[in-house]
């Protein structure tokens, strides 16, 4: 029944199993009632990359030390078509993806000030002025 219900919600086979998610939260949605599950899953899993050596991702490199386009566009664009077929506004995903290709093409800084305007953002809990078509 669970692998039914993962292929129709996202159009692919069985969801991973347990032991590939790892500490994730398994198939917990926020708002319904698992919150306090929730948040216990994204400590550890906050603790756990923690421990990692490296602390720098591996886009905030490409766009700072190597200065080349990232493979943003390819790894959130699905995500944004998916959230819309559903019906979910991710004016922050959006934004952050905007934001991105600003700096890929010179015309945005990479800065706090970024930062400060998604913070913003979210405790507005307005959709983003620019977003962008996919």
């Amino acid at each position: 029944m669970q692998a039914k219900r993962w292929r129709s919600h996202t159009g692919c086979g069985s969801p991973p199993k347990p032991s590939t998610i790892g500490s994730l939260p398994r198939f917990i949605r926020p708002g319904i009632g698992n919150d306090r599950k929730l948040h216990e899953q994204w400590n550890i899993h906050i603790e756990r990359l923690r421990s990692y050596k490296k602390v720098k991702s591996g886009i905030w490199r490409d766009l700072a030390v190597r200065k080349r386009k990232t493979e943003i566009g390819h790894q959130l664009s699905p995500v944004l078509e998916q959230a819309e077929q559903f019906g979910v506004e991710m004016p922050l995903t959006r934004t952050i993806l905007s934001m991105i290709k600003d700096i890929e093409e010179g015309t945005r800084q990479m800065s706090w000030d970024n930062i400060q305007q998604l913070k913003q953002l979210h405790e507005s809990g307005k959709k983003a002025s620019h977003e962008q078509p996919l």
